[in-house]
């Protein structure tokens, strides 16, 4: 086995390695998790129990006597659309995240069978070859780089 073999089967094992890695969700489960996490942070009713204790002074009968109060806060329909409206505004950002890392990702498996083109042919026209193979590096790096943006965006809308 020739050492430009030996060198192609390391660089294919760590492109499965590197596909494993930066391929962690699928973009379904990415839309799982949202909608569980918006079903979270938006779902539901939040209501809190106000207990008010406390003593005060009847001039009826002149003595101080205690009492307990309750407040239950009820909601109305504009607070009801409110929190519908920033539900569906959570998940259409969710959504364009969603499809703008698939359209990466199927762009880095384009530029990697690009480069590996490039990689098999270069040498037929010398210096304009070598340039297209760097651009296609520099290429997939900007794009590896945005796949992982948007992935921590969409980790962070998560949490």
């Amino acid at each position: 086995m020739s050492k430009f073999n030996i060198f192609h089967l390391l660089l294919t094992i760590f492109y499965l390695l590197l596909t494993v890695c930066i391929f962690s969700m699928t973009s379904e489960e990415y839309w799982i998790a949202l909608n569980k996490r918006a079903n979270q942070i938006y779902g539901g009713l939040d209501l809190a129990l106000t207990v008010n204790v406390g003593n005060y002074y009847d001039n009826s009968e002149s003595e101080f006597r205690s009492g307990v109060g309750f407040s239950i806060p009820i909601y109305s329909k504009q607070q009801k659309i409110s929190r519908r409206n920033a539900k569906i505004k959570y998940l259409q950002d969710g959504s364009d995240l969603i499809s703008n890392l698939k359209k990466n990702r199927k762009l880095l498996l384009l530029l990697k069978d690009k480069k590996e083109a490039l990689q098999a042919f270069i040498g037929d026209n010398g210096a304009s070859d070598i340039k297209s193979y760097f651009q296609t590096e520099e290429e997939l790096l900007d794009l590896h780089l945005t796949i992982e943006s948007i992935e921590r965006k969409i980790e962070t809308m998560l949490q």
